[in-house]
C-alpha cells in the first residue's frame, strides 16, 4: 500500500496491531509546483525517511511486513527523486509503487512534463521499468507502453472500482495479460473507492473486460486468480502465499456457503467470482492465525473504529470550516 507522506510509522504499528500481511511505502512527492506545500518534501528528506522506514520496518513480525519506496506518480515527483528511487530498489532490493496512466489528463501531462515521453517510457527513461516496479491502474497505456510493461516484466495492478468511480477508463487487461504482463488486483484507496472488498473487485474486472473486448475474455477463474496467485507475485512472495499448496503460509480465507445469493451449488469460479460478497468471509487467516471469526475482527472493535473514524472526520470538518 501507499500510504501519507507523514506518519507511516502509526500504519506499521497499526498492521503490528491488526496480524495484517502488508507491504508498505511512504508517499514520496517533492515536485515543486504541482504538489501542496504541507505534502511536498525536499527530495533527501523523502528518501532519508523511506530508508530509516526500511531499516525499521522491512521484515518485520517474521517477514509479515515489508517495506517499499512509494513515488506518487511521475507528475508529483521530479525526475531526479524517480531516478534515485530506482537506483535505491536496485541496491535495496526493494519494490517501487507508484501510480501510471490512470486517466488521460495525467497522460497530457507527464508529455508535456517530461519533455515528450509517455507515462511508462518516462518510468523506464528514469531507471524505474523493472520486475519490482509495481505499476497502479495502467488504464491509458499505448500498444508500445504494453511491449514495454512486457519486455520489463513490471507488474500492473488494476483497480477496476476506483477506475470507475472517478470516470478514468476501463484497463485494457485482457490485451496486457494476452502480452504475458503480470495484472493483479487492487481497490485504490478509500476515498475513491469506498468499500474496498476485493470481491467487489473481482466481479468488475470480469465483467468490465466483457464489455471492453467481448463475453469470456477475463473468466471468473482469471480474475480470481489476478486476486491471488498474480497479487503475491507482483509483492514477489509469491514462493509464500497466493495458493495453497504444501509449505506455504497459511494466508486463508473461508467463505460461508449457507447464504441464499451464493446458492444453489454451481461452478465454484462463477459463484465466488460473481455472487460472493466480502461480508460472507467468515474466517480470515494470515500465518495461521485467525484475525476474521464468525465475520467479526478478533483483535480489534469494529465499532470502536468507526466511532472514531467518525469523530475524528467531524473534528477535521470543523477545523477546516466545513
Amino acid at each position: 500500500t501507499m500510504e501519507t507522506v507523514h506518519d507511516t510509522d502509526v500504519v506499521f504499528e497499526t498492521l503490528v496491531e491488526t496480524g495484517l500481511r502488508a507491504v508498505v511505502g511512504k508517499c514520496m512527492m517533492d515536485a515543486d509546483g504541482e504538489v501542496p506545500r504541507r505534502l511536498r518534501e525536499n527530495m533527501r528528506a523523502s528518501i532519508d525517511e523511506s530508508l530509516a522506514l526500511k531499516k525499521r520496518w522491512d521484515g518485520a513480525e517474521n517477514g509479515r511486513l515489508r517495506a517499499a519506496f512509494a513515488p506518487r506518480f511521475a507528475v508529483s515527483c521530479s525526475r531526479e527523486l524517480l531516478e534515485a528511487v530506482g537506483h535505491l530498489s536496485q541496491r535495496e532490493h526493494a519494490l517501487v509503487h507508484t501510480h501510471a496512466s490512470e486517466n488521460r489528463d495525467e497522460v497530457e501531462l507527464v508529455r508535456r512534463l517530461s519533455g515528450g515521453f509517455s507515462n511508462l517510457e518516462y518510468l523506464a527513461d528514469t531507471g524505474l521499468a523493472t520486475p519490482r516496479l509495481c505499476a497502479a491502474h495502467c488504464v491509458w497505456v499505448t500498444e508500445a507502453e504494453q511491449a514495454l510493461l512486457a519486455e520489463r516484466d513490471v507488474k500492473v495492478l488494476h483497480c477496476p472500482g476506483s477506475n470507475l468511480k472517478l470516470g478514468s477508463g476501463i484497463a485494457p487487461v485482457a490485451q496486457m495479460r494476452k502480452r504475458g504482463i503480470s495484472v493483479s488486483l487492487g481497490a485504490d484507496g478509500a476515498a475513491c473507492n469506498n468499500r474496498l472488498d476485493m470481491f467487489d473487485e473481482i466481479r468488475l474486472a470480469a465483467t468490465l473486460q466483457a464489455v471492453k473486448e467481448g463475453p469470456g475474455a477475463l473468466t471468473a477463474r482469471d480474475a480470481i486468480f489476478m486476486a491471488t496467485r498474480e497479487g503475491a507475485r507482483a509483492l514477489g512472495i509469491e514462493a509464500e502465499i497466493g495458493s495453497i499448496e504444501p509449505g506455504k503460509r497459511a494466508d486463508l480465507i473461508l467463505v460461508e456457503r449457507d447464504r441464499p445469493h451464493l446458492a444453489p451449488d454451481g461452478d465454484p469460479w462463477s459463484t465466488i467470482a460473481y455472487a460472493a460478497r466480502g461480508t460472507d468471509v467468515r474466517v480470515t487467516m494470515i500465518d495461521g492465525q485467525v484475525l476474521v471469526e464468525r465475520s467479526r475482527l478478533s483483535r480489534l472493535d469494529g465499532r470502536q473504529i468507526a466511532s472514531h473514524a467518525r469523530s475524528a472526520a467531524a473534528e477535521l470538518a470543523a477545523r477546516a470550516g466545513i
